[in-house]
């Protein structure tokens, strides 16, 4: 079975599922305080700024289907970068106006995951970002 897969050097069955059932009670934890801070109706600091740079280039799997037999088939595909859809990174439900994230600007690069960061686009963006915009922070506290 996977648990053995993933744990080859535990020989107790047991063992293995208490193990399996403990790292999934952990995960949910993490997770419901992930959600519950995604859903925290807090106030960020007036100076800060958060800027997102969201993939396009490729149609992005959004949905799967779960068919007899266990098989997976895919169901619907938005705009992404190949492994994170648009929407998904602005905190969207499909092309609502506003998401979850009270972002300052966003960014589309029209490259795939992986290859997003070595744009040139991307690069101009970001380093526009990190040495022409106004800092945040107050000088005389350095």
């Amino acid at each position: 079975k996977i648990i053995t897969k993933l744990l080859p050097n535990e020989l107790d069955p047991q063992k293995r599922k208490s193990i399996a059932l403990d790292h999934q009670r952990k995960c949910l934890k993490s997770a419901r305080r992930f959600l519950a801070a995604l859903n925290c109706n807090c106030s960020l600091p007036q100076d800060l700024k958060m800027y997102a740079f969201v993939g396009t280039a490729l149609p992005t799997l959004s949905q799967l289907q779960i068919a007899q037999g266990r098989k997976l088939t895919s169901v619907d595909s938005q705009p992404g970068d190949g492994t994170v859809t648009m929407y998904s990174t602005l905190l969207k439900r499909t092309n609502q106006t506003q998401g979850s994230i009270p972002w300052t600007k966003t960014y589309t690069v029209n490259k795939d995951h992986v290859k997003m960061t070595s744009d040139a686009y991307f690069i101009d963006d970001l380093l526009h970002l990190l040495l022409a915009e106004p800092k945040a922070y107050n000088k005389t506290t350095l």
